[in-house]
């Protein structure tokens, strides 16, 4: 798993690191940002288990956690605001409230929004 840690001091540290050893050295407590590309590939159950325990601890702790990822069900219990891409743009940033309040989940705010630019760019 790679990961791409940017510091207090905002220099970029890329490590790649097992989560019990992440977890046993506490690389994530000095961090203010953490970007995850990723991070659910190929991890069994107990690996994304323990990944989803360790990205809650960060959150609690006020680290930035950013997760590009398609696997929008491995993110949906704890994201807080979502950028949506098409063909290398952002085409959407929503806010968890907000898509809550609209009464949509993750999924159906990405499809919604992409199958609108595809028949867009048919047309």
């Amino acid at each position: 798993m790679l990961w791409i840690l940017l510091s207090k001091k905002y220099q970029f540290l890329i490590v790649e690191v097992g989560l019990i050893l992440a977890r046993r050295a506490n690389y994530m407590d000095c961090y203010k940002v953490v970007l995850f590309d990723e991070p659910f590939v190929g991890l069994d159950p107990h690996a994304i288990k323990e990944l989803k325990a360790l990205l809650n601890e960060m959150k609690k702790s006020g680290t930035t956690i950013i997760i590009s990822t398609h696997m929008l069900d491995s993110v949906e219990e704890f994201w807080d605001r979502v950028f949506i891409m098409m063909n290398g743009r952002i085409e959407a940033e929503r806010e968890r409230k907000a898509v809550e309040r609209s009464g949509e989940n993750l999924e159906e705010l990405f499809f919604s929004i992409t199958e609108k630019e595809r028949v867009t760019e048919d047309d």
